[in-house]
């Protein structure tokens, strides 16, 4: 008599786990009407990876009403997941093609061991490094440490979480030092000459985690703001930093919409996921470190990999001029 009673708390988990992702999805719908909404709408891959486990778990109680429903949603979140992989940039060049190598990465304010990190960027052998969270600390250890590879600097260090730097070994023309909308918040808008590139304009941004009403109007009128600039200037385009957004976000969508610019292109659906690093699996992972680029530029190699004292991957990608 106990095998029956098993099944049947199974099937009601089964149920309830039903239910709240199917109240997930709803509440994802929504994101355009509150800020707590948009909060669920950044785990589209895991709401198919779910529905997709619940369509085989109903079937075996044949419960088809709820594997019907569990299909709608797996095919509504499949649908974002495929528009992004389509919105998205492929790999154009070859690998055997000069390229300019660049590292994006958000190294924790509060790490210690820059010695490490400054090895691992000087063995990286990259033309142009852009740091995000870059506090206090970096700048006591960093800019002399890299200082003989990358001779060409830019340095906004803030006690906050929204310090950034630049170190590159290609010349580098600062454009403007006005902050986009909060002087809290740094950007970083420059020109670099890169060798197989040309003149590129790249603007670095890292706007607030959306984990209040206040923060996430903040980081929406950032990134928004950071969209327009892009769209007035000319010359070929990169818009790269820790948006603390997901690609199924609606304020990512703007971006995309205002500036015309394109994501690169992942290999696998997870492979740009990177965030946070304590998760262990990409399968659990947030994709909210972005790079994106005008279609006169051209990438073949991008890499993300963990375990560099940050909980953010760090991002490296190759690109030249078309």
């Amino acid at each position: 008599m106990a095998t029956p009673v098993r099944t049947s708390k199974l099937e009601t988990l089964t149920v309830i786990a039903g239910f709240i992702l199917v109240a997930l999805n709803i509440m994802a719908a929504g994101q355009h009407y509150a800020w707590f909404l948009e909060l669920t709408v950044h785990f589209r891959p895991q709401y198919a990876l779910a529905a997709a486990t619940l369509v085989i778990v109903f079937a075996c109680f044949s419960a088809w009403r709820w594997v019907f429903v569990m299909l709608v949603v797996l095919g509504l979140n499949s649908w974002f997941v495929a528009q992004h992989y389509i919105e998205s940039e492929p790999p154009w060049a070859l690998e055997t093609q000069p390229s300019d190598q660049m590292i994006l990465f958000n190294i924790n304010r509060d790490r210690r061991d820059f010695q490490r990190l400054a090895d691992r960027l000087i063995n990286s052998q990259a033309t142009l490094i852009i740091l995000q969270e870059y506090g206090p600390n970096a700048e006591a250890a960093l800019p002399e440490k890299l200082f003989a590879t990358y001779p060409f600097q830019m340095r906004l260090p803030a006690e906050n979480h929204f310090g950034m730097a630049v170190f590159s070994r290609a010349p580098l023309t600062p454009l403007t030092a006005d902050p986009l909308v909060d002087d809290r918040v740094k950007s970083l808008r420059f020109t670099a000459t890169l060798p197989h590139s040309g003149t590129v304009t790249i603007t670095a941004v890292h706007p607030p985690s959306p984990m209040s009403r206040g923060d996430a109007r903040m980081r929406n009128n950032e990134l928004i703001e950071a969209a327009s600039w892009v769209a007035s200037q000319v010359s070929p385009q990169i818009l790269l930093g820790d948006f603390n957004a997901t690609p199924y976000s609606h304020v990512y969508q703007t971006i995309l919409t205002q500036t015309g610019l394109r994501p690169l292109r992942p290999t696998q659906p997870f492979d740009l996921a990177s965030w946070p690093d304590f998760m262990g699996t990409d399968l659990m992972r947030l994709a909210i470190d972005h790079v994106l680029i005008s279609d006169d530029l051209a990438f073949h190699k991008l890499e993300k990999t963990f375990g560099h004292g940050s909980d953010h991957a760090m991002i490296s990608l190759s690109l030249q001029g078309r």
